[in-house]
């Protein structure tokens, strides 16, 4: 993979060992998996588990996962052998006591979060309720605002978790210098306004197919 501060993760068959820009291997230590360096952390698989390392090829604590991510604003997301989702700190311990049936990276602090009923959140980076509101789908936030599903279709949020808007969409992307890319239940594509919240149909030209048959 990737060389990150002149280290690089590499395979070899089942084994997994990190290398320098001299094709040195670095730390005396081989492993099932490993991938690269972020905030000096590397995700490394051995027999027992997942876990993290330093840039020195150390442990940064004893617990091993069943899976684990890459660290994200200081915290990472890992799997319990119990399929519980929690999030750790850089030193290897939970930033908050619940579990869930998953979690997502944080971003601006704030993570996505799925209950045991499959009902989606968002959480603060000390593990509490941003907002309180759960959803059937839910993304994180881009410039203040999150995509949403609930039993009619997608919308946006604010961080309070109140809707902008009454309508529905069949799918929906986030609000990118002004306007969401949309799609109606009329299978219409659509720019929405993020001013006024108002649809802008898009003209799609048609194309006569026997003119551009050679």
């Amino acid at each position: 993979m990737s060389f990150h501060d002149g280290i690089a993760p590499v395979q070899s068959e089942h084994i997994a060992f990190f290398i320098n820009k001299k094709n040195i291997q670095q730390f005396n230590r081989e492993f099932e998996k490993a991938y690269g360096f972020y905030n000096d952390i590397s995700t490394v698989k051995d027999k027992n588990g997942w876990f993290h390392i330093n840039k020195f090829g150390q442990d940064i604590y004893s617990a091993r996962y069943s899976w684990s991510g890459n660290y994200n604003e200081n915290k990472c997301i890992v799997k319990d052998f119990d399929d519980n989702y929690f999030h750790i700190n850089s030193d290897g311990k939970r930033t908050y006591s619940q579990s869930y049936v998953y979690a997502g990276d944080f971003k601006y602090n704030i993570a996505v979060v799925v209950d045991c009923s499959g009902k989606h959140t968002h959480i603060k980076d000390d593990g509490n309720l941003l907002h309180g509101r759960f959803f059937d789908e839910l993304d994180i936030f881009h410039k203040g605002y999150a995509v949403a599903k609930d039993g009619k279709g997608y919308f946006h949020i604010n961080k309070q978790g109140n809707e902008l808007y009454s309508q529905r969409y069949k799918k929906l992307e986030d609000f990118y210098n002004g306007f969401s890319y949309a799609t109606n239940f009329y299978n219409n594509k659509v720019l929405l306004d993020e001013s006024e919240y108002r649809e802008i149909k898009i003209t799609v030209a048609k194309i006569d197919k026997e003119k551009n048959i050679k």
